[in-house]
């Protein structure tokens, strides 16, 4: 042990300094891309009954939106960003709906050229104000918005958000 003690000594000043020479980042700076060159938005409106729920899961990497809208009235606005057009090529936001059920998630192809990418997909939802909502695994801010509208940013009674982080892996 003696023997390696100027080593590790050596390893953790070489280290310390090292890390003090890194450019301090704001954590601001440190989240996603959304702003990839290559873009396309497709905007859904669909009917619903009573009190829809609304799953958002699966991948969503960005930002998702929710406000309170029209009763029996769901409009899903979807934008989706990638570093170059085959990378957009390699996923989709798939949207699945029941007049009672509407599920978003994230599809990435299982093809060889899409096993990594550097894509992002953005979501604004307007829903009724008695949806149940149910968020899980997405990578980016989620903001529900209360009924009034001019409220702060948070859910209104009427609306149950349930959101799980997305696992790191």
């Amino acid at each position: 042990m003696n023997r390696l003690r100027p080593y590790l000594t050596a390893l953790l000043v070489g280290a310390c300094v090292w890390l003090r020479a890194l450019p301090a980042v704001p954590d601001e700076e440190i989240g996603l891309i959304t702003s990839y060159p290559y873009r396309d938005s497709l905007a859904r409106h669909y009917q619903v009954k009573g009190s829809p729920r609304i799953e958002i899961k699966r991948g969503i990497s960005g930002p998702v939106t929710i406000s309170s809208g029209r009763t029996g009235m769901v409009d899903i606005d979807v934008l989706r960003t990638a570093a170059t057009q085959q990378e957009l090529d390699c996923h989709e936001v798939k949207i699945d709906y029941r007049p009672d059920l509407i599920t978003i998630r994230q599809v990435q192809f299982d093809r060889r050229e899409c096993r990594t990418i550097r894509a992002s997909q953005s979501l604004t939802l307007r829903v009724p104000p008695d949806a149940l909502l149910d968020v899980s695994t997405i990578a980016g801010e989620l903001q529900v918005t209360a009924l009034s509208g001019a409220s702060p940013p948070i859910p209104s009674p009427a609306m149950s958000v349930s959101r799980t982080p997305k696992p790191w892996i």
